[in-house]
């Protein structure tokens, strides 16, 4: 029987057998267990075989923007995922570091939209677990993950500004020209960050660095930490044949960005520092996870139509935590569970889900 995890990012805990003294930056004392998912997974196949989207990549003769499209596709594939955060600096150094974060899964990443000048690919986790006594294998079990945006030349971008709020930011020309917006958006598809970036294009790997993005916490963090309100970082993506890596260095925010935005006008707490990996892998079961895509895009996909015209209407907004005891990936998650919701031609399904957004958006 498929379980799936609603918005609940289960993860197989890392164990690093390091321990030093404090006074270390990356060595500190871990004889603590980093903070993580507590379950064990099922052994992986690593695949060694150089994909075909890297030979696309790698093609002479192209232009760099076709370049840069062909380095988005290589985000797509069949992963085991590494996520690894640790707190580097302290601006009060009286105070201790954070516990350092790891956990892993896997999942695949799929391109569902391209429209030559803007790419959307969705991740969707699909993971089996081990009893570590028995051995016995339960699951699978499915989180639609995050989604991620590319759009070329773009004009606007969204910013969090704490507490749940985002507002609309219009691009000069030249700050958006002839550069990529990078958009990630949460398990629900309501907006999580927005940064502008280019490529850079070498032998063995292409990159991706964005400017500075504010973004809220993520689970993480929320769910043990509340003295900070905004991240505020700069990301960097690495592709390689056989592996992409999604690297964050992020400053911790202690109140909500300024009225317009203001970047520099408040207290940080700490640095952190993440690190993603994203390996190729091989003869894992995802069958069920595909299934699942297959059964309920159609719903997804009316959901981000109508964020697309919130994020187009609206200079500012707001989202409320919870509606009816819930919060909107509940919702979302039982709708594109109902058949009654999935069988509703497009138009009608779009009215119910805007009717649902409608509760949540405070504009």
């Amino acid at each position: 029987m498929i379980r799936t995890i609603k918005g609940v990012f289960v993860a197989f805990l890392l164990c690093l057998n390091v321990s030093y003294g404090d006074s270390w930056t990356f060595t500190r004392d871990l004889s603590e267990p980093p903070r993580g998912g507590t379950t064990i997974g099922i052994d992986v196949t690593y695949d060694d075989k150089i994909p075909a989207s890297w030979e696309r990549l790698k093609e002479e003769g192209i232009s760099e923007f076709e370049r840069d499209r062909r380095a988005i596709y290589a985000l797509e594939g069949e992963f085991e995922v590494k996520f690894e955060f640790l707190e580097t600096i302290l601006m009060e150094t009286n105070r201790k570091y954070d516990v350092p974060y790891a956990s892993k899964g896997t999942e695949f990443v799929k391109v569902i939209e391209d429209k030559g000048d803007f790419i959307s690919l969705q991740h969707i986790m699909v993971m089996f677990m081990k009893d570590p006594h028995t051995g016995e294998v339960t699951g699978p079990m499915l989180v639609k993950h995050w989604r991620q945006d590319w759009k070329w030349n773009p004009t606007d971008r969204f910013e969090f500004q704490g507490d749940n709020e985002w507002s609309m930011k219009t691009l000069r020309r030249r700050e958006g020209q002839g550069k990529w917006r990078w958009d990630v958006y949460q398990v629900d598809d309501s907006p999580r960050y927005s940064g502008l970036g280019s490529w850079t294009h070498l032998k063995s790997a292409s990159t991706f660095s964005s400017d500075l993005m504010s973004r809220p916490l993520p689970r993480r963090e929320f769910s043990v930490r509340s003295d900070y309100k905004v991240l505020l970082g700069t990301d960097t993506l690495v592709v390689t044949p056989k592996s992409w890596y999604h690297e964050q260095r992020n400053f911790k925010h202690q109140e909500k960005l300024g009225d317009r935005g203001e970047k520099n006008q408040s207290n940080l707490l700490s640095r952190e520092i993440g690190h993603n990996s994203y390996v190729r892998i091989k003869d894992f079961d995802f069958s069920s996870g595909y299934d699942y895509w297959n059964k309920t895009k159609g719903y997804w996909k009316d959901v981000r139509s109508i964020w697309s015209e919130i994020l187009k209407d609206e200079d500012y907004f707001k989202l409320k935590k919870k509606v009816d005891g819930k919060p909107l990936y509940m919702h979302h998650f039982s709708q594109a569970s109902n058949p009654e919701v999935l069988n509703l031609p497009s138009e009608e399904r779009q009215q119910v889900i805007k009717r649902l957004l409608d509760k949540f958006v405070i504009r």
